[in-house]
C-alpha cells in the first residue's frame, strides 16, 4: 500500500511538473492559487468563487481534494503529493478545516500566503462538546419517550384528548433529536476516533504547537472571521439548510410552548390525589425544557469551550465561533458582521478574498495593471488631475464625488476621478488608466463612500451601479494611496477592499 501512495504521489507531482511545463506562458502572468475545501465537502465547494475570481485576478485556479477526515498531518502530505511543484509564489485559500490544512501544507512546501476562512484556528468547541451534545439529545429524545410511553400506559378515558393537541410537538422533538446526532456524525464527522477530531478541539496539543510556531509558515497570512446573520438561532439546521433555519427554530419554539401549556392544563384540572395526571404533566414540561434549550445548547455547544451547562452562546457562523477564526500572528484580519452560515461562506466571500489576494499578496487584477480591463478603454482624463472641493486624498463616510470631482494622492502621482460619461476612474499622473468600474456610457450621478462602508457608484437616476462590496463596515473611508492602490479601510484601519494597483 505504501508503495502504491508513493507512485501515485510520483505521478500526480509528475504531470502537474507537465502541465507548468506545457503552459509556462500563461504562469509567467498568472498567480497560482490553491483553493481547499473543509469539513463534509470536496472541490465542488470552490467551483463558482474560484471561477469568478479567476475572471477578475490574474491567478490560476487549483481546487484540492483532501481527505477531510484523516490527520491534519496527512492532509498537509497528500497536497505536497499533489501540488508539491508548485512555485513559492503559490497563495493557498481554505475553508473551514482547509485552512489549518492550508497552514499545515505552508509548513513543508513554500507558500507566499495563506488565507484562512471561517477556520478553527484556535479550535472548534464543538469536538470538546461532542459527548455532551450527543447528551443533551439523547435526554430529549429520552423526554419524549416517556410522553408517549406515559399515555400508552393511561386508561382511554383519562387525558385522551391531551395526545391529539402534543402528538405533533412531540414527533417533532423526536426528530430534531435524530437529525442533530446524524448530523453531527455522518455529515459533520464529528465522532470521537476521527483523526481530525482529536486535533481541532480547543487546547489540542497539535493546536498549541501550530499556533505557538505560526511563524514557521508563509510570510502573507490573512484571516477571515464571519459572524453569522442570527447566529443564536436554528440549531444545526443552520447548516443543512439555512434559509429555512429561522422556520426551525419557530416549529422548535412553538412545539416547546404547546407541551408547556398542556402540561399546565393537566395540572391544573387533575385532582390533588390523582399522582397519574400530575406525572403526566411534569413529563410534559420536562419535554418542553429540552425542546426550549435545543438552540441555545447547539449555540453553546459550537461556540464556547467552557461545559454547555456552564457556558455561553458566544458570536459563531453557526459551526465555529468568531473568537477561533481570527488567525494568530497574521498580516490581517478581516472581521464580518451579519454575513452567511458556515456553509455558505465560500460563495459569499469574493470580495474580501479578492482584498486579500490583491492587497496583501499582490495579485494583479486580470489584464495588468495597464489595462482597466475589457471594454472600450475609457475617454483621456482632462489635462492634469482635477481638483475636487476639498483637494483631499479620502473619502470619509458619507461624502461623494459627482461628475469632474476627483480626490488625489498625497504626492500628486495617482487621482481618482467620477467622470461625466459615468465611469469612475484611477489615473496615473501621466494619463495611464490604472483601474476603473467599467460603468462608462452611463448617465452621471455621484460616487458615494457610503455609511454602511460600502463605495456605490449611482447613475444620474439614482439606480447602484457598481458597488466594492464592502456593506457591513460602518464607518469605513476610502482613500488614494501615494504607492497607486486605491484601499477601503474599516474604522478600525483595516484594508476590506483594494484596487490592486499598487506599485503601478
Amino acid at each position: 500500500m505504501g508503495g502504491a501512495l508513493l507512485r501515485s504521489s510520483v505521478v500526480a507531482a509528475w504531470a502537474l511538473a507537465v502541465v507548468l511545463a506545457c503552459c509556462g506562458t500563461s504562469y509567467a502572468q498568472d498567480r497560482p492559487v490553491v483553493f481547499i475545501h473543509g469539513v463534509g465537502s470536496g472541490p465542488e465547494t470552490w467551483q463558482e468563487a474560484a471561477g469568478r475570481l479567476q475572471t477578475r485576478l490574474q491567478l490560476s485556479p487549483f481546487r484540492a481534494e483532501v481527505s477531510w477526515w484523516e490527520s491534519l498531518e496527512t492532509q498537509g502530505s497528500q497536497m505536497d503529493a499533489r501540488f508539491g511543484a508548485l512555485p513559492g509564489s503559490t497563495v493557498a485559500v481554505g475553508h473551514s478545516l482547509g485552512g489549518l490544512v492550508a497552514r499545515q501544507w505552508s509548513r513543508s512546501h513554500q507558500l507566499d500566503g495563506v488565507i484562512t476562512l471561517g477556520s478553527p484556528n484556535r479550535g472548534a468547541p464543538i469536538a470538546n462538546h461532542i459527548n455532551e451534545w450527543a447528551g443533551f439529545n439523547y435526554s430529549l429524545f429520552s423526554a419524549i419517550g416517556n410522553v408517549f410511553y406515559w399515555f400508552s400506559s393511561l386508561s382511554y378515558d383519562q387525558w385522551w384528548w391531551v395526545y391529539p393537541a402534543v402528538e405533533g410537538a412531540l414527533n417533532w422533538g423526536g426528530y430534531i433529536a435524530n437529525f442533530s446526532l446524524y448530523h453531527l456524525a455522518t455529515e459533520l464527522g464529528m465522532q470521537y476516533g476521527v483523526p481530525f477530531v482529536q486535533e481541532v478541539y480547543v487546547g489540542s496539543p497539535y493546536l498549541d504547537h501550530l499556533n505557538g510556531t505560526a511563524g514557521g509558515e508563509a510570510p502573507t497570512r490573512v484571516g477571515i472571521a464571519n459572524t453569522a446573520s442570527e447566529y443564536w438561532r436554528g440549531g444545526p439546521f443552520r447548516l443543512k439548510d439555512p434559509d429555512y433555519a429561522g422556520e426551525v427554530s419557530i416549529i422548535t419554539s412553538t412545539a416547546a410552548a404547546a407541551l408547556d401549556y398542556w402540561g399546565f392544563r393537566v395540572y391544573a384540572d387533575a385532582d390533588a390525589g390523582d399522582w397519574q395526571a400530575q406525572s403526566l404533566a411534569f413529563k410534559l414540561w420536562d419535554a418542553a425544557f429540552w425542546l426550549w434549550n435545543f438552540d441555545e445548547f447547539w449555540c453553546r455547544a459550537t461556540s464556547d469551550d467552557h461545559p454547555i451547562w456552564s457556558g455561553h452562546c458566544l458570536p459563531n457562523d453557526g459551526f465555529v465561533p468568531t473568537w477561533s477564526q481570527f488567525l494568530p500572528a497574521a498580516t490581517a484580519n478581516f472581521e464580518v458582521y451579519g454575513g452567511p452560515v458556515h456553509t455558505q461562506e465560500t460563495d459569499h466571500f469574493d470580495e474580501y478574498i479578492y482584498a486579500a489576494l490583491t492587497t496583501f499578496m499582490h495579485v494583479p487584477p486580470r489584464g495588468g495593471p495597464s489595462d482597466p480591463g475589457p471594454g472600450p478603454a475609457p475617454p483621456p482624463p482632462p489635462s492634469g488631475p482635477p481638483s475636487n472641493s476639498g483637494g483631499s486624498d479620502s473619502l470619509s463616510p458619507d461624502q461623494s464625488l459627482y461628475a469632474g470631482q476627483s480626490i488625489t494622492s498625497s504626492d500628486g502621482r495617482f487621482y481618482l476621478i467620477y467622470q461625466s460619461d459615468g465611469n469612475l476612474v484611477l489615473y496615473r499622473n501621466d494619463a495611464v488608466p490604472l483601474w476603473h468600474t467599467e460603468t462608462y456610457g452611463t448617465s452621471p450621478g455621484r460616487a458615494i463612500m457610503q455609511l454602511d462602508g460600502n463605495l456605490v457608484v449611482y447613475d444620474g437616476s439614482g439606480t447602484p451601479i457598481w458597488a466594492s462590496g464592502t456593506v457591513g463596515f460602518d464607518g469605513a473611508w476610502l482613500v488614494m494611496q501615494a504607492d497607486g492602490n486605491l484601499v477601503i479601510y474599516s474604522s478600525s484601519d483595516a484594508p476590506v477592499w483594494a484596487s490592486g494597483t499598487s506599485g503601478s
